[in-house]
């Protein structure tokens, strides 16, 4: 064979190659997720708002639909998601599953993303920049709508990307991908309200693109209605402001808390990295590079404003996980980092930007694994056993607006009697005690009780400042004429208080 017939072979094998190296990108970084995710969820029980999903996915249609006029009025979509899950798999703990496949497919998303935009070392070290983000790795083990969400704001940004690509504005590609963006951003929105934010990122994009008006209004009309759809969920829980009260209003301090939580960087190395990273991407070779450097940097910085503002000119929203746009922006900028250097030096840059992101976000993701619980009820319900003895009332105590509480409590107690007690009285909003007598404490049993008497266990919240640092449902009791008959014992969030009712 000649020497150009081999440089030929060469160059088509080297072609093929690297296609099948783009296609693969996603897979390892996608697996990895997958395996952090369920490790994840093998490791934590589930805590108070994760009990909320539960309790209202496993009400009737109903009954759903009246809950949720008393609160969680904007996750109506995802309880409604959920619900369909249960009659499946009824488990608490199942109700994780769609997080921890959302995560990995959004790792997978990235991944192709950045492969689309640079290369498939890019999309590599992309994909597995964000599945080793801590924060984020916990927002994938965890049964509340926020994976499912970042899921659909990274379909919107590929299937951006994808339509800005295209060679014809009448080009069918390009049209799916525009009806596949409208379809994300509204399941988006659906599933998060704040993800409507992100439209703004993307507004910036198509700007920097120079898109033509034409394709502009075809974007415009989705970003109408997804945010049509946000406005309509806001106005409707606007009566269940009193949820998110207790979020605090943004102060410096705060804001880089929050920030360094959803990038996965511990303080103060993420800033001068993440600095660097955008000095150099700032620098791209070729048009769908200089894309994509606005596309990270867009996600990264512009929703977050965008919050900031929001808490600042009215309601404080500033927490760690509204910020969904925050790592997808992170990850495509180290992708970026590695297409910078060259072709060439790819594979090198890959592997040194790996063992850097990997070592400095290692510490945060170790943390997720070791870190208590907010509700450790496991512990809570073993304490509770230890404490009380047969013929002592149970109480268990809850504010409406900590949904989820009450159950958790006597689902870990195994209580069924009380878990069906909880659940009848959901959808009234009723703020009643669960009051029960206990039978046997090993295993635990309880038996019906209209109301408090004799030697009485208080379980409930305590949480800052409300009912003056008494657990949840103490005032209820103090009303009937209970009285403390020993010091409050805290376990977790929760305070235990031994009370003498008459």
């Amino acid at each position: 064979m000649d020497p150009k017939s081999c440089l030929e072979e060469a160059a088509v094998t080297g072609r093929a190659w690297r296609a099948r190296a783009g296609q693969g990108a996603p897979a390892l970084p996608a697996l990895l997720s997958l395996i952090l995710g369920v490790s994840t969820v093998r490791s934590k029980p589930l805590w108070r708002d994760e009990m909320a999903s539960w309790e209202f996915s496993r009400l009737p249609l109903d009954g759903l639909t009246r809950a949720v006029q008393h609160v969680d009025g904007v996750f109506t979509p995802y309880y409604l998601l959920l619900h369909g899950w249960q009659l499946a798999f009824p488990q608490a703990l199942a109700l994780r599953v769609p997080s921890v496949l959302a995560g990995a497919a959004t790792v997978g998303v990235v991944a192709t993303l950045a492969t689309r935009l640079w290369d498939a070392w890019a999309g590599t070290v992309a994909g597995a920049v964000l599945a080793t983000n801590g924060t984020f790795v916990l927002g994938t083990a965890t049964a509340r709508p926020y994976a499912l969400a970042t899921l659909c704001c990274a379909v919107a940004t590929w299937q951006l990307v994808r339509a800005l690509d295209g060679p014809d504005e009448l080009d069918r590609a390009r049209m799916r991908s525009r009806v596949g963006y409208g379809l994300g951003m509204v399941a988006a929105v659906a599933l998060q309200v704040f993800a409507v934010l992100i439209l703004l990122a993307h507004a910036v994009v198509m700007l920097a693109s120079g898109t033509r008006r034409t394709s502009i209004a075809g974007f415009a009309f989705a970003a109408g209605v997804a945010s049509a759809l946000a406005a309509a969920m806001a106005l409707a829980a606007s009566g269940q402001r009193g949820q998110i009260s207790w979020i605090a209003e943004p102060s410096l301090r705060g804001v880089r808390d929050d920030l360094t939580a959803a990038l996965g960087w511990p303080d103060p190395w993420w800033g001068l990295l993440v600095v660097v990273a955008a000095a150099v991407t700032l620098r791209p070779r070729g048009r769908r590079a200089r894309r994509g450097a606005v596309v990270a940097i867009a996600l990264l910085l512009v929703p977050a404003t965008g919050l900031m503002l929001a808490s600042v000119l009215g309601q404080p929203v500033f927490v760690t996980r509204y910020l969904l746009a925050v790592p997808l922006g992170a990850a495509l900028l180290f992708g970026g980092v590695v297409a910078v250097v060259g072709s060439r030096a790819s594979p090198v840059a890959a592997l040194a930007v790996l063992l850097l992101v990997v070592s400095v976000q290692a510490p945060l993701l170790c943390a997720q694994f070791s870190a208590d619980t907010p509700d450790d009820y496991p512990r809570l319900a073993r304490r509770i056993a230890a404490v009380a003895v047969p013929g002592d009332t149970v109480v268990i105590g809850q504010n409406y607006n900590a949904e989820g509480a009450a159950v958790g409590v006597a689902y870990y107690l195994r209580d069924r009697r009380l878990v069906r007690e909880a659940l009848r009285r959901l959808p009234d909003g009723s703020r009643e005690l669960l009051i029960g007598r206990v039978v046997s404490t090993s295993p635990w049993r309880s038996s019906p009780r209209s109301r408090p008497g004799g030697r009485t266990l208080l379980v409930g919240l305590v949480l800052g400042g409300r009912n003056h640092g008494h657990p949840d449902g103490f005032a209820d009791l103090h009303a009937l004429g209970c009285r403390q008959a020993a010091p409050r014992e805290d376990v977790a969030n929760y305070g235990l208080l031994l009370m003498r009712c008459p």
